[in-house]
């Protein structure tokens, strides 16, 4: 039976909808959970908004302030939508899209809503919500329940016809050489859901530690604090009073002692000799931004430096001595909140890798041991990963899909499944043997490809089979896919990429490493349009044979914009591809220029493939609406609808490390980074030709130079953040902006440095070690991108405590959480997100952004301790991976 259509509009959250309506309404946190009670009834809805989803947490703080919080969520939610409330009376249908939720619904009946799944809920009905973990859904409203018409099933059966005999290539075997040592990999990531047990994921920077919310109950309808509260507030302020007491006696000794300027080392020794952190005989002791009124901003810095802030079981907080030393060499215990945000990985770099195999493989056996377990248990590890790709790093590469299957084809690798990543032969990659041949028929003759290998190994029995497809199609010196001079693609790439899909498909059958094939019983990834072509040639040309019964086949989607379309009269699906005429209903595709007569091998894959995965939810989402599926949008709410399409948020690379960073000056940690930043700071200002000035905001940019990064945004706006207008704000700015692309962008870069020559620093080009630099240094980074299908800098910048402004779509709203109300998320926001790809939508939220770091500095350095906490550990992405893979693999395939 079809569900109800949605007629109405998705509302933000459930907090939300519940404050609105005035609902007699009861949260608390019980038991690890949050858990709310509510009469589901007549709420208010808002107008549709471009990305719906919102997480919990932007509406569900870990403080009760009463009333006042409720009007500050509905305030939030509605300049979140740009929308006046509306107040129909209305069912909902309630989609999850991260995480899960369970409700109690007629007093008994327990029903549990997971990724994916929705529940119809009727106007007037009672129901108990419960989260025990990080969640994000949509809330649908259905003024009527008139049902779903005109929806056309894209997953019809296509009419049944005579499958193409599968023939075994002729493999010409030779013997393998001996495995050449291997080059350096990286382990970068490809997403990040954090999990607290093997069952339940938990995206990364969706909540606070569990330690951190609030305990006993709590009701929104009253606001008053209980005298206990009070009590434990004037218990509080004594503890206040006496800890500042301290700190001020221990400057003035220090003073008195004939010190000018008191150094952190003086302070620390003080405080020792004092009894450890200064805190209060009781252990209450008063955070550096409370304290800081009274004194100066120099004996700030040094209080912040030498104390760290943890979350007690009971929510309150306490302080410990900091050594500044990393976690991994530090004698303090390790059991800490300090201890727990040492050593944060991050993501996975878009352009280069700077650590080789072996450092890597060191920093993540520290993160290992220390604090980072796999936690989901992969349930399917003995079967062999089979990775495609267009292009592989350190190999080949061109952005993020070669980092990110990079990325595969370590981590699935180190989680113990036999991998194999299958790439082009571009070039005479050093260390690779040939180790077999194989004929491939295509475009109406027979074509022969070599197979060149080499093996990575990672320890402990664990590696990759890096193998690359040889044709003289892949010799091309000019670009990966075309000649950037004369822009467009190669001729030929339709050709160039079928006889990779099909090479792919042929090495798991032919080729002898280490002593054995990998087999039929395999599941393939495949990536973007390049390898769309792997599922239809999986089915139509193997699995009709009865070859590959058992294998199953993930369709990875990086970016949308590129879909890889080609006049289908021009191509012949059996001619040239070599494919039975009923392989045309799934490759038929819509192009403006060629209309129908179009064949669109991205379409194909994502139709035919087991399962779709791809960089974050919020894109996940974004690309079932015409505008982000680019004409796609219908074939992937048909794959949503059977819960095969899924959104798993990137993951960075281990090195990403503020604590262990070797590229940076200075290093820190969450504990401790004011200090160091500085110095970063004024590193890079000398380094570039920038005047030395601590008090300017550092805005930094490191990206591709083209419209879709928002690049022009950022143009027309310097000279308004160049001009001091007597605000505070404008005019106390510099910029440092590094990328490569179009001609027009690059010039627009350089004529910018040449008006503001000491305040505008260009690169033109990239510099790998001067991203980590900058990282470190600045003190915002923009990142307005017009569509961001998961983004990666920005990720980057938070675990170096610099704050990200972004515009609010794809990835970019996923891994940053806006502060949208200073009062309400100060304590989750982690960067500032702008809606509109315009230049005044951005220089709103700019100015906020360079507003609070002029003039409200406790408030910027709350949100630098938020962004630093962010956790965007790759292994954590891959829980999730693995448990795609299990559901795949015990689900029906999708046809064949």
């Amino acid at each position: 039976s079809k569900r109800p259509r949605p007629v109405g509009v998705p509302c933000p959250s459930l907090r939300c909808a519940a404050s609105c309506a005035g609902l007699r309404a009861r949260t608390r946190w019980a038991s690890g959970q949050w858990e709310m009670v509510a009469d589901h009834g007549v709420v208010k809805a808002v107008s549709i908004m471009s990305t719906p989803a919102l997480n919990i947490f932007e509406y569900f703080g870990t403080e009760s302030s009463g009333d006042t919080r409720l009007s500050a969520c509905v305030a939030s939610a509605t300049e979140r939508c740009g929308q006046a409330f509306q107040e129909p009376e209305f069912d909902e249908y309630v989609l999850v899209t991260s995480g899960r939720v369970e409700l109690v619904r007629g007093g008994n009946e327990r029903t549990v809503v997971s990724q994916g799944e929705g529940v119809l809920l009727k106007a007037g009905e009672r129901v108990t919500w419960t989260w025990p973990e990080a969640c994000q859904y949509v809330i649908i409203c259905l003024p009527s329940l008139a049902p779903e018409d005109g929806i056309e099933d894209l997953a019809a059966a296509t009419p049944e016809a005579q499958p193409q005999a599968y023939e075994p290539s002729l493999v010409v075997a030779e013997e393998a050489a001996a495995q050449a040592s291997p080059e350096p990999r990286p382990a970068d990531g490809a997403c990040n859901l954090q999990t607290d047990s093997e069952e339940d994921p938990e995206p990364a920077g969706a909540w606070p530690s569990p330690e951190q919310a609030p305990s006993g109950e709590r009701s929104l309808s009253d606001g008053a604090r209980s005298a206990g509260a009070r009590d434990a507030d004037a218990e509080e302020m004594h503890a206040k009073q006496v800890y500042l007491k301290k700190v001020q006696d221990i400057f003035a000794e220090l003073e008195q002692d004939g010190n000018q300027e008191v150094s952190l080392t003086q302070f620390k020794r003080a405080m020792k000799a004092r009894g450890g952190s200064g805190g209060s005989s009781s252990g209450s002791s008063s955070s550096p931004s409370i304290v800081g009124e009274c004194l100066e901003p120099s004996q700030v810095e040094i209080l912040e430096a030498t104390t760290t802030y943890t979350v007690s079981s009971n929510g309150t907080s306490t302080s410990n001595p900091c050594h500044n030393l990393p976690e991994y060499i530090s004698s303090s215990s390790g059991s800490g909140e300090a201890g727990a945000l040492m050593g944060r990985a991050t993501s996975l770099s878009a352009f280069e890798q700077l650590l080789d195999n072996d450092g890597l493989l060191v920093l993540r056996s520290r993160l290992e041991q220390e604090e980072r377990p796999v936690r989901y248990g992969a349930k399917h590890l003995s079967t062999p990963i089979v990775i495609v790709s267009s292009e592989i790093h350190p190999w080949s590469k061109t952005g993020g899909l070669a980092m990110v299957t990079g990325s595969f084809a370590y981590e699935f690798a180190m989680r113990g499944h036999r991998t194999m990543a299958v790439s082009p032969y571009y070039s005479r990659f050093e260390g690779c043997k040939m180790v077999g041949r194989a004929k491939v028929w295509l475009d109406g003759q027979e074509h022969e490809v070599r197979y060149y290998h080499q093996r990575q190994e990672y320890g402990a029995g664990k590696g990759c089979d890096y193998v690359f497809v040889d044709h003289h199609s892949y010799h091309r010196t000019e670009g990966l896919y075309g000649d950037p001079k004369r822009g467009g693609e190669y001729e030929d790439n339709l050709f160039r990429f079928s006889l990779l899909s099909i090479a792919a498909l042929e090495a798991p059958l032919v080729l002898e490493l280490a002593g054995s094939t990998y087999g039929q019983d395999v599941c393939f990834i495949a990536n973007d349009w390049q390898t769309g072509l792997l599922p239809v040639y999986l089915l139509h040309k193997y699995k009709r044979s009865n070859v590959y019964r058992n294998a199953r086949c993930l369709m990875v989607l990086h970016n949308m914009g590129y879909q890889g379309k080609y006049r289908k009269s021009r191509y012949p699906c059996d001619r040239f591809l070599g494919l039975p005429r009923e392989a045309e209903r799934v490759l038929q595709g819509e192009d403006i220029n060629y209309r129908s007569d179009c064949i669109n091998l991205l379409g194909a894959g994502i139709q035919l493939a087991d399962r779709v995965l791809t960089v974050s939810p919020n894109y996940a989402l974004e690309m079932q609406t015409p505008d982000g599926g680019h004409g796609l949008h219908r074939v992937l709410r048909e794959k949503a609808g059977r819960r095969r399409l899924v959104g798993i948020l990137n993951g960075i690379s281990d090195e990403w490390n503020p604590a262990t960073d070797p590229h940076i000056p200075a290093n820190y940690n969450a504990a401790d980074f004011t200090i160091s930043k500085r110095k970063c700071k004024a590193a890079l200002q000398k380094e570039l030709g920038l005047i030395p000035d601590p008090d300017v905001a550092l805005l930094g940019f490191c990206g591709r130079l083209c419209y879709q990064k928002g690049v022009h945004l950022i143009t027309e706006i310097i000279p308004w953040l160049m001009t001091d207008t007597g605000n505070g704000v404008n005019g106390r700015v510099q910029i440092l902006l590094m990328g490569k692309g179009d001609s027009n962008s690059e010039d627009q870069l350089r004529s910018a440095e040449g008006c503001y020559r000491g305040r505008v620093c260009s690169f033109v080009g990239f510099k790998a070690e001067l991203e980590h630099k900058m990282m470190a240094a600045c003190d915002l980074l923009l990142m307005p991108s017009q569509y961001e299908p998961c983004g990666l800098p920005q990720m980057y910048a938070q675990q170096y405590a610099t704050l990200p402004v972004v515009h609010e779509t794809g990835g970019l709203k996923d891994s940053v959480r806006g502060l949208f109300d200073e009062a309400h998320s100060a304590k989750s926001a982690t960067g500032f997100l702008f809606s509109g790809f315009n230049s005044n939508k951005f220089m709103e939220r700019l100015y906020q952004a360079l507003d609070i770091f002029h003039n409200k500095k406790a408030l910027f350095k709350q949100l630098q301790e938020n962004a630093i906490k962010s956790d965007y550990y790759w292994p954590h992405a891959m829980d999730e991976y693995e448990r795609q893979i299990d559901l795949t693999l015990e689900e029906l395939p999708t046809c064949g």
